[in-house]
């Protein structure tokens, strides 16, 4: 029982190294408005607009909060957000996004994760346009504050709608090894268990 215990301990030690949520915004908690910025992020270069109940929110598509990446300045602006992250650990940053959501031709921009970046286009803009699901990764050479943008390109008061912002560390190889040798010891103590 002891072998069991043990070998069940450095399985959840294993799944909790280096893992877990970092950061995690869907804006639900912002305060929603005309070029109104979501809670804890920074906007530079124009605006963005939190979506939300009697503020455009069919827009969000049933999802409560969301954020349009081009406010009604005329200038798309800038979302950044800054987070700690620990020096040679990798992250993963998810989060979706969807077309302007009326009718107003392609949208694409720039994100940006530390010194990792990715380019997006949406060429959906109708109503019930889906939101698609992007990833990046990143692994700072040095443990500090590093920032997340999303840059919207184009002027025309309706950008890309965002939303279900998440970063997460993701396990290292040696994690994994850690976590497949305590499954095997656990399923060798099972198999020597006498049969009652």
């Amino acid at each position: 029982m002891k072998r069991a215990t043990l070998a069940l301990t450095l399985i959840a030690a294993a799944a909790s190294a280096h893992a877990g949520n970092v950061f995690n915004d869907d804006f639900e908690s912002s305060a929603y408005g005309g070029n109104v910025t979501p809670s804890g992020w920074t906007v530079s270069n124009g605006s963005v607009e939190t979506l939300g109940a009697g503020f455009y929110d069919g827009l969000c598509n049933g999802s409560g909060r969301c954020v349009d990446l081009d406010g009604s300045t005329g200038n798309a602006g800038e979302l950044s957000h800054g987070v700690h992250l620990s020096a040679g650990v990798t992250y993963q940053l998810s989060f979706d996004l969807a077309g302007n959501r009326r009718n107003a031709g392609t949208e694409t921009g720039t994100v940006s994760f530390g010194t990792a970046s990715l380019n997006y286009s949406l060429a959906d803009s109708s109503p019930g346009a889906p939101y698609v699901g992007f990833q990046l990764s990143f692994t700072p050479g040095t443990s500090g504050v590093y920032t997340l943008t999303f840059a919207n390109n184009g002027a025309d008061n309706m950008g890309a709608i965002l939303d279900n912002v998440s970063i997460s560390a993701v396990p290292e190889p040696q994690t994994w090894a850690l976590m497949a040798g305590g499954l095997l010891a656990v399923g060798r103590l099972a198999r020597r268990r006498p049969r009652r």
